[in-house]
C-alpha cells in the first residue's frame, strides 16, 4: 500500500500570492485586463459569424449549370 503524506489545512501559498498581485494592481492596470477581455469576446463572436458564414457558403458554386 502506498501512502502519500498530504498536507491538511493551513494556507495555499499560491492562493495568497495571488491576493498580493491582485492587491497591487493599478486602477489602469484593471482596466487593460477588461479591455482585453472585451476584445477577446469581440474575437470569439466575430470567429463565430465567419465561420457560420462560410458554413453557409460551402455549397454555393458545387452545382455548375451550362445549359445553352
Amino acid at each position: 500500500m502506498i501512502q502519500i503524506a498530504m498536507r491538511i489545512g493551513g494556507s495555499n501559498p499560491y492562493a495568497a500570492q495571488a491576493q498580493q498581485i491582485a492587491a497591487a494592481q493599478t486602477p489602469a492596470a484593471q482596466d487593460s485586463e477588461r479591455q482585453v477581455a472585451v476584445l477577446k469576446k469581440a474575437l470569439d463572436s466575430h470567429q463565430a459569424a465567419s465561420e457560420k458564414l462560410l458554413q453557409m457558403l460551402e455549397p454555393k458554386g458545387k452545382v455548375i449549370d451550362i445549359r445553352a
